[in-house]
């Protein structure tokens, strides 16, 4: 395992967006704003946006929604949020954690969180304060990815770095294609208030165009690269290797499987 300077160029929010956005991002939000369009929302949340690709493909569907609060823990991705969706009328950005949200009880009939709940040290204390600021009947709708087995980015993407490290393996990506029971997650629901919960497996097949800028985001566009740091690691040898794994493995293309989650605040 080599050691070098840790500088890439850029934040870790524009890397995200960059790398991983185009490829894995892309069709589950615009599947999951389909399904809280139905909902018709007024008054809608949306949790750790991140750089706002759920965002973007709601206002994408043109369904008017008077008031649209869109929040993330991460100022810097925010901004890039704000600067791909815009201002129209009734969006606002705030930061906001998830575990601990600054707005009152019953505020919203709908919120939407993407991929964000496996990445929350307290899910329960997020199940808690999502029922809390949503009205009786509102609608609680977010997704998790299924396990690394069952993506095969994910699966290369781990064993590769599994090899590269060799020993002190980090294990970020254990996180967030982790946390996929669905009993286990609509039993944490249900404890904290909520009700008519509903599971969708979904499987797609996306084009990877560009395989170093997809690897990049992975090792530059998430918080992993503070574990390459830590250790020293060449951070850029790793994206290469991974890239041509993602050459070799998956041939422009990658299948994914996440599950969609809709629950009533009861």
């Amino acid at each position: 395992m080599p050691n070098s300077l840790f500088n890439p160029e850029g934040n870790i929010p524009h890397f995200y967006e960059q790398g991983l956005v185009p490829v894995i991002f892309s069709e589950p939000a615009a599947r999951m704003a389909r399904l809280v369009a139905a909902h018709r929302p007024q008054n809608l949340l949306e949790t750790a946006a991140g750089t706002g690709i759920a965002t973007r493909a709601m206002l994408e569907l043109g369904q008017p929604v008077a008031n649209y609060t869109v929040t993330d823990f991460n100022q810097a991705a925010l901004d890039i949020a704000r600067e791909k969706a815009g201002t129209g009328t009734g969006l606002s950005y705030q930061t906001a954690d998830a575990m601990d949200l600054p707005f009152p009880t019953g505020q919203f009939d709908t919120l939407l969180c993407q991929f964000g709940i496996m990445l929350f040290p307290d899910k329960q204390k997020a199940y808690q304060e999502a029922r809390r600021v949503l009205s009786l009947g509102g609608h609680f709708l977010f997704s998790v990815w299924d396990a690394h087995a069952r993506n095969p980015f994910a699966a290369v993407l781990t064993r590769e770095i599994e090899r590269f490290f060799e020993t002190d393996i980090p294990r970020f990506f254990d996180t967030p294609y982790g946390y996929n029971s669905v009993d286990v997650i609509r039993t944490a629901l249900q404890d904290k208030g909520f009700g008519d919960i509903r599971a969708h497996v979904v499987r797609a097949r996306v084009s990877i165009d560009d395989p170093r800028r997809f690897a990049e985001g992975f090792v530059f566009g998430t918080q992993f690269r503070e574990q390459i740091k830590a250790r020293g690691a060449d951070a850029t040898a790793l994206r290469d290797r991974i890239a041509d794994a993602f050459v070799k493995e998956l041939n422009g293309e990658t299948a994914l499987q996440y599950i969609l989650l809709e629950a009533t605040a009861i």
